[in-house]
């Protein structure tokens, strides 16, 4: 439980190596980011590179969804450790809303539990203080399960065609 809190604030940062340059990379990268997102492609994700070695991936949502935004973005920078040798450190943000909900829900559910206390009635300050503690671990849930989706775009779509790519440039 401590490592999913943990997660949730301070998120883990994996690293992809690849035998391409760095400018190969970039192309690979680029190209993917070309592909227009409709809601008959199989691009769910959109993306743009923030300057030369730094990008960001958000993944697409339907129109009727876009009023609450509650995905994460994937931050990957691109580091050269060789002539042929590229890595991408990639770094999935936690929404600032995601972390607000966790705390709201924690602070009221609390609040509303010393309340019930005061008052006397037992049964709901079982059920709030129950609450208080399943709430907040909802929010973790939706966060590791946002976080895992976008890491499968960046798998999926991104890491796939490098990894083709390098598989062609040592044939």
């Amino acid at each position: 439980m401590k490592e999913r809190i943990r997660n949730f604030f301070y998120p883990r940062t994996y690293i992809y190596k690849y035998e391409l340059s760095i400018e190969e990379v970039r192309s690979v990268i680029s190209e993917v980011f070309s592909k227009k997102v409709t809601a008959f492609t199989s691009n769910d994700m959109s993306g743009y590179f923030e300057n030369f070695d730094v990008f960001v991936i958000s993944t697409s949502t339907p129109v009727f969804f876009q009023g609450f935004k509650n995905s994460p973005t994937c931050i990957g920078e691109i580091r050269k450790k060789g002539e042929y040798q590229t890595e991408i450190a990639t770094l999935v943000e936690t929404d600032f809303w995601l972390k607000c909900a966790f705390f709201i829900f924690l602070i009221f559910l609390l609040l509303s539990s010393i309340i019930n206390l005061v008052k006397g009635n037992i049964s709901s300050f079982l059920l709030s203080l129950a609450l208080s503690f399943i709430m907040p671990f909802l929010t973790l849930g939706l966060q590791e399960m946002s976080s895992a989706a976008i890491r499968n775009r960046y798998l999926n779509y991104i890491h796939k065609k490098l990894m083709a790519a390098a598989a062609l440039n040592i044939v």
